[in-house]
């Protein structure tokens, strides 16, 4: 089977190959399988943190030390590659994402992660307290990829617009039914809705259980203000607010409205 390929920033499509049986190092190879001359010569200690002799390391004589932390070291977690947990993690944490299916660069990869792709995954993120890392790959010249860049782009002129609702955002509580619309951040008294996605009525959003008043809300990247509504239904025993939004102004990737409710 194929190697998995190297995780860094590669100079070539380089892979993982280890030279020999059993003496524990790893050396770059080429994607046609050759070595790379020279040969670099590096060991993986992440498992070993805590019981890693440096010294013999340091006269080795390999060429480099990977340092995964982990292992009770560090002060934030972070996620398998490419996944992103299924509810808010207590702590400081992150995912690992590539932005088309290979870690690093790639010659052949052109699989890219569509721009409302990686601003939904953004949002997933954002709302459950995390930081998305994305991977870019540097070609040899130390080019980033021309689809990776416009990728990057698209999304850097959404944050431009919207990034209050990403940077620095909280956790929000979650909410009793499925939001197939998008999804929420949060700031202070500020919750943030993503549409992502026709609402189930056209022209407004509901949200149940929130009990909270609100005082306003306004489109985000314009600031236009939107009237809304809140109501108590008994036979459910259920809060309902309901924002209403003109369907002439949204953004193709994600519209988010701004709503300010009271301390």
């Amino acid at each position: 089977s194929a190697a998995p390929r190297m995780r860094s920033a590669a100079r070539a499509q380089w892979g993982w190959g280890v030279t020999g049986p059993n003496n524990g190092y790893k050396t770059f190879r080429q994607s046609d399988g050759t070595l790379m001359n020279p040969v670099l010569k590096v060991i993986d200690v992440s498992e070993h943190q805590k019981t890693i002799d440096w010294t013999k390391v340091k006269n080795s004589g390999i060429d480099g030390v990977i340092l995964r932390i982990g292992y009770g070291y560090g002060d934030y977690r972070q996620m398998g590659d490419n996944e992103i947990p299924a509810m808010a993690y207590c702590g400081a944490w992150e995912t690992p994402m590539t932005l088309n299916n290979t870690w690093g660069y790639s010659q052949t990869d052109e699989s890219w992660k569509s721009p409302k792709t990686v601003i939904k995954m953004l949002i997933d993120v954002a709302s459950k307290g995390g930081n998305l890392l994305i991977n870019v790959g540097p070609d040899a010249k130390g080019c980033i990829p021309q689809g990776s860049a416009k990728v990057l782009r698209r999304v850097g002129d959404w944050l431009r617009k919207n990034g209050e609702s990403i940077y620095g955002t909280t956790p929000c509580a979650d909410s009793p039914y499925q939001l197939r619309w998008g999804g929420l951040t949060g700031r202070g008294a500020t919750v943030y809705l993503h549409l992502l996605e026709p609402a189930d009525t056209p022209d407004r959003i509901k949200i149940c259980n929130i009990e909270t008043k609100a005082r306003r809300a306004w489109l985000l990247a314009t600031g236009e203000e939107l009237p809304i509504a809140q109501s108590y239904e008994p036979a459910r025993d259920e809060y309902r607010f309901i924002v209403h939004y003109p369907q002439d102004k949204l953004d193709e990737l994600d519209t988010v409205i701004a709503v300010e409710f009271e301390e």
